[in-house]
């Protein structure tokens, strides 16, 4: 074939087009079968054969997804989707998974899942009667972060090993603040989901413990919470710094007492 000959898909037949297209070991897809690939689907070393079988696994994968039922969702970024009852779950940009096909994986299918937490700070200035560039007294920081989730799985059909970003960076003049905490929350939380006791939602060091989760219990009366948001209550003596429900910080006003005995909620 020349250099200059026309090229067309080994799957579809139809002619290529100048950009979008994938060039395999023993042959070429056009831009629309190229589309329908997994974002997983190594490009490199395919050959027709391979790549129709991919598709195949492409067109299995959009059949069964009207099926699930997506029960939590975690991540602004990219999005992990849970069907809680099947242990099924899809990753995701978009919220509409019947029209961007993303695989579905089994939880059984994870063989790892660890949280990534990027961070950094960058000293913030000021101007002196010259105009030139000092440090504030104290100095002053803005901090950044981000937070993901690194697996490898068991899927003939794709990448075993890749990165998810659920939560993109935000910046705050606190080094954790109370979205910090809350990103780091749901992502500990979809992870022990998928593969429980993978990862413990541990303080970070040096961080005052808030007063709110060590709420004692005082004999016969409990402490509670009562989450202002979605109405969800929860008996001490832990008290856990979100909902675990909805995840909304828990302050000090959702807080009450339990008399064990009767039942009446005091405060």
């Amino acid at each position: 074939m020349g250099l200059f000959d026309a090229k067309y898909c080994s799957i579809c037949g139809n002619k290529l087009g100048l950009l979008g297209t994938t060039k395999l070991e023993d042959g070429y897809l056009c831009k629309d079968c190229t589309h329908k690939l997994s974002p997983y689907f190594p490009r490199r070393h395919q050959t027709v054969e391979t790549a129709k079988q991919h598709l195949a696994y492409r067109q299995e994968n959009a059949a069964r997804l009207p099926h699930l039922n997506l029960t939590a969702t975690y991540g602004d970024t990219q999005k992990i989707m849970v069907d809680e009852e099947k242990k099924l779950f899809v990753i995701s940009r978009s919220s509409d998974v019947t029209r961007s096909n993303p695989d579905i994986f089994r939880f059984a299918d994870v063989l790892s899942i660890a949280k990534e937490v990027k961070e950094d700070a960058e000293e913030l200035f000021d101007k002196d009667s010259e105009g030139k560039k000092v440090s504030f007294d104290p100095p002053k920081f803005e901090y950044s972060s981000s937070f993901g989730v690194k697996m490898s799985v068991r899927n003939e059909h794709i990448t075993d090993e890749f990165k998810v970003d659920l939560f993109s960076e935000k910046t705050s003049d606190e080094p954790h603040d109370d979205e910090y905490f809350k990103r780091n929350y749901l992502t500990n939380e979809v992870i022990n989901l998928i593969k429980p006791g993978t990862v413990n939602d541990d303080p970070v060091p040096d961080v005052p413990a808030d007063p709110v989760q060590t709420a004692p219990s005082t004999g016969r009366y409990v402490c509670y919470i009562r989450c202002a948001k979605c109405g969800t209550l929860i008996e001490g003596p832990a008290i856990p710094r979100f909902c675990p429900e909805c995840a909304d910080p828990v302050t000090l006003e959702d807080i009450g007492v339990i008399d064990t005995e009767s039942g009446d909620i005091l405060v």
